[in-house]
């Protein structure tokens, strides 16, 4: 019986190369392989003619000096893998792409710098990830009103003329973390939706002012990461969040004199590292009780006290104090070494006062209090 089967599953597969299988697969359906390196004009022609609406796998286009819109792929609906548009020197429009609703994949869009907007994908819906990054031209996101659900991480890169978010103003789930750097023009997320979720924020290289548009997170399962981000003064729109299962890392923010914005966050499940900022204390700590990862506290030219973290009571990895040179008053940590969850590794030098951790459980934790009973 087995070997009746099987001949005539033999016959079967015989007579569909023999006959190219047809009817067995939708006309519109196309097989992409192709594409994936450097398509010539008339591979997309043949594409075109083809009238497909899905793509069975990425398409990348890249590096293609002939390609100056997108009208190749006016009947494409479906894409079951990545978008990649790169380095088209002469890609002035997204214009070809009004019937497509699905991108499966990542939505990749660099280094084509003639394009202003993203007009032509007014109908996309659904992507897992967006990156926009070293379009030079691009000024606006305008074209992405109809994405509710990015189901992935939202990279923002290198966009010089980039002013805001507003063609994401409908956007209500971003089900990853947010990433901001080399932006000139772009101050704020103005332009998103209040009601946004997020799952964590970076910000580098930035001129950015402040994190206004961003609706804050009861938790974040990522990090806060902002650094050399020179005008940023306040982080206020993390004073709903009570939980970061992330880091917190705080570095080169050389206006950055206010941590207010943290007050209420309970919890740092990796790191938590603040170096080279404004702030004179650590006062918008108030409410921390553990950190979960290393906690290093270097480089702050105005920091001259630890006040703001006398409540965390455990610290799981290395601690690190040092290029602090106004830091003279240790006493916001003592409640840790005395009575909290902490290391043996604690590094404190190069700061003004560098005590030890036993004198700073003794309570030789202030220098001018130390001097002063001397």
């Amino acid at each position: 019986m087995k070997s009746r089967f099987f001949l005539l599953f033999l016959w079967s597969l015989l007579l569909c190369l023999f006959s190219n299988c047809e009817g067995m697969f939708d006309q519109n359906d196309y097989d992409t392989r192709f594409l994936m390196v450097n398509p010539s004009e008339n591979n997309l022609k043949e594409f075109l003619n083809s009238q497909s609406n899905v793509i069975h796998g990425d398409l990348i286009l890249h590096d293609l000096d002939y390609l100056t819109d997108l009208h190749y792929f006016k009947y494409l609906k479906v894409i079951n893998g990545e978008m990649e548009l790169s380095d088209n020197e002469n890609l002035k429009s997204m214009a070809g792409l009004s019937n497509l609703t699905v991108i499966e994949g990542r939505l990749q869009i660099s280094n084509n710098n003639q394009i202003t907007n993203l007009h032509g994908l007014n109908s996309l819906e659904t992507i897992n990830g967006l990156s926009i990054t070293s379009n030079l031209s691009l000024g606006m996101l305008t074209g992405l009103e109809k994405l509710v659900t990015i189901n992935g991480s939202v990279i923002i890169s290198d966009n010089t003329s980039l002013l805001d978010l507003s063609g994401l103003k409908n956007l209500k789930t971003i089900d990853g973390e947010i990433t901001i750097s080399k932006t000139q023009s772009f101050k704020d997320f103005s332009g998103l939706d209040s009601t946004v979720s997020f799952k964590g924020i970076k910000a580098f290289n930035s001129n950015i002012l402040s994190f206004s548009g961003l609706k804050s997170q009861y938790r974040l399962e990522g990090d806060i990461w902002i650094s050399d981000c020179p005008e940023l003064t306040n982080i206020n729109c993390f004073l709903q969040t009570r939980y970061v299962d992330g880091s917190i890392i705080l570095a080169n923010n050389s206006s950055l004199s206010d941590l207010s914005g943290l007050s209420n966050i309970l919890n740092i499940g990796g790191a938590c590292g603040i170096s080279s900022g404004k702030m004179a204390n650590l006062k918008g700590f108030e409410n921390l009780n553990s950190v979960e990862g290393v906690l290093y506290i270097k480089d702050n030219d105005y920091l001259y006290s630890l006040d703001g973290i006398e409540n965390v009571d455990k610290v799981s990895g290395e601690i690190t104090i040092t290029n602090n040179f106004k830091l003279k008053d240790f006493c916001g940590i003592r409640n840790l070494f005395v009575a909290g969850d902490f290391k043996d590794s604690v590094y404190i030098y190069q700061n003004q006062y560098n005590p030890t951790v036993d004198e700073i459980v003794n309570g030789e934790c202030n220098q001018d209090s130390l001097i002063m009973r001397l």
